[in-house]
């Protein structure tokens, strides 16, 4: 019959200390004959700055039963100096790279040179999992989960694909990518367990002032062989990717353009998983909102990195790096739009540097990487709230 959130914010230096203390009635999803539904609700929280703020929901029934505050279910955002680390220093990030989800134990996996970390995803806390140097003595670029084999897969320096055991991080193999040996740097890195399929897929990276395009490759997880799935000659071409994949069904996404000033180039070019063939399905010319972005007033250049497919919504999710945006695709008309900004607010340098996006569909979040920050940063897909997740402390 109601719902009440508690807001208590505490000093950061003094925890014991409490600064303040709010109470605010939900709004619930809707009313009817003066019964209303407490099935979903809302409520606009106001949180205390360089504080940690307690907020704590205080249910009530038809039998006036309340729970006790005490052991109400809670959740506590700190509102800090975005310079600090947090949760603390612990395992702190030196030159994070790359992250991806584990949303079977809620946690997510961030690569650097020499080191993969685990990092929960309801307090931060970062622990290292794997020490790759004697396996991959550079940055593993990417990484993706099979949890049906219990299997983990990173590209190692863009040069080679590096199996883990992911129960408990052992390292299994790893396989050079062979296909073309000319250009061959693979930044991205995706599972297709689809329609029968069991492979790894892989863009290649070709410069956008390069003649030509990348090719699309698989590496069959059974027999462990490479194949062209679609040729680097195949137009559109493929240029400037950073890695960035989207799978769905027999389809998948791709990011194109690089960090060119013409912003014709930037494109999200859409690949038949069976065919090879390709389409641009988006572009400043195909489809209508709002434009991707090229040459910044700070004269940083943009780029199209990171897509991720939001099955629920029907849209794909974009990056544009840099720009600190993100946009949604509508899969159905085209039209674009922004979904979030994603600069840091209140400080001189804002921009977010990442190499990645990734969707949690069970927890309904979008995680990227900041590499400048070292900070993993996450956006909700319901509110579009941006939390940091986890990160190192900086002179930011």
């Amino acid at each position: 019959t109601n719902v009440k959130v508690v807001v208590r914010s505490f000093n950061l230096n003094t925890p014991s200390t409490t600064l303040s203390t709010t109470e605010i009635d939900a709004i619930p999803k809707a009313e009817t004959n003066g019964v209303k539904d407490f099935s979903s609700w809302t409520v606009d929280v106001p949180l205390t700055a360089l504080a940690e703020n307690e907020i704590k929901v205080i249910a009530t029934d038809n039998k006036n039963n309340v729970i006790p505050l005490n052991t109400a279910k809670k959740v506590v955002v700190r509102q800090a100096n975005v310079s600090s680390a947090f949760p603390d220093e612990v395992n702190e990030f030196a030159d994070l790279r790359n992250s991806t989800i584990d949303s079977n134990n809620n946690r997510t996996l961030a690569s650097e040179r020499g080191k993969i970390f685990v990092v929960d995803n309801v307090t931060g806390q970062r622990s290292v999992f794997i020490e790759h140097e004697d396996f991959c003595s550079g940055s593993i670029r990417a990484l993706t989960i099979d949890h049906q084999t219990s299997r983990l897969y990173g590209v190692c320096s863009g040069e080679e694909i590096i199996e883990f055991n992911f129960a408990d991080g052992s390292f299994v193999g790893k396989y050079t990518i062979a296909p073309n040996p000319v250009r061959n740097f693979f930044p991205g890195l995706a599972l297709d367990k689809v329609n029968g399929r069991n492979r790894l897929v892989l863009v290649e990276q070709v410069y956008e002032y390069d003649e030509g395009g990348g090719q699309i490759i698989g590496f069959s997880l059974d027999s462990k062989e490479f194949s062209v799935i679609s040729e680097a000659n195949e137009l559109p071409h493929i240029k400037g990717s950073f890695g960035g994949i989207a799978l769905d069904g027999d389809n998948y996404w791709f990011t194109s353009g690089g960090q060119h000033e013409d912003a014709a180039l930037r494109k999200v070019i859409k690949v038949n998983a069976i065919t090879g063939k390709r389409g641009v399905f988006s572009d400043n010319s195909i489809g209508s909102g709002e434009l991707f972005s090229s040459q910044l007033p700070n004269g940083d250049i943009a780029t199209l990195k990171g897509i991720v497919q939001d099955t629920k919504n029907n849209r794909l999710v974009v990056m544009d790096n840099l720009a600190d945006k993100l946009l949604a695709i509508d899969l159905s008309t085209g039209e674009r739009s922004l979904f979030k900004d994603v600069s840091y607010k209140g400080t001189t340098d804002f921009t977010v540097a990442s190499n990645d996006l990734k969707l949690d569909e069970i927890h309904d979040f979008l995680l990227m990487s900041d590499s400048r920050r070292k900070a993993i940063i996450m956006v909700d897909l319901e509110t579009r709230e941006k939390v940091i997740l986890s990160k190192s402390k900086n002179n930011f």
